[in-house]
C-alpha cells in the first residue's frame, strides 16, 4: 500500500521553523518527515506529485490531490518550452531550490 502525504506542517524545533510532511492522517511526531523542497518530484503526464519515503515503506510517496494542488504554485520550468516537461526548481520561504526528480526512474506513472 502507498504511502500518501497529506498535509504540510511547519513546527519549531530549538528555536527554528522546520517544515514537514505528514502522512496517512496519523500522529504529527509518529507520522511525519522533514521536508526537503528539492525532492518533490511532478510527472507531468498525469500531474501526480511524489516525495521519497523510507525503502521499506517502497521509497516513493503520493502527495494528496489537495496537496499538490496548493504546492505547484511553487514550481518553475526553466529549461523548456514543453508544455510536457517536468518542472525544473520550486520556490519555497525565500528560496529556490534545483528539483532533483530522483523520483522518476522508482515510479510507473503511466496514467
Amino acid at each position: 500500500m502507498p504511502i500518501v502525504y497529506t498535509e504540510l506542517l511547519t513546527k519549531r524545533i530549538d528555536g527554528a521553523s522546520r517544515d514537514f510532511l505528514l502522512y496517512c492522517n496519523g500522529p504529527e511526531k509518529a507520522m511525519s518527515v522533514c521536508f526537503e523542497p528539492e525532492r518533490l518530484c511532478m510527472l507531468p503526464r498525469s500531474g501526480r506529485l511524489y516525495y521519497p519515503t523510507r525503502e521499506s515503506l517502497g521509497g516513493v510517496g503520493l502527495v494528496k490531490s489537495a496537496l499538490a494542488i496548493q504546492l505547484s504554485k511553487h514550481f518553475e520550468y526553466r529549461e523548456s518550452r514543453d508544455p510536457d516537461a517536468s518542472p525544473t526548481h520550486f520556490n519555497w520561504n525565500g528560496r529556490c531550490y534545483l528539483l532533483t526528480n530522483e523520483l522518476v526512474r522508482l515510479t510507473n506513472d503511466d496514467v
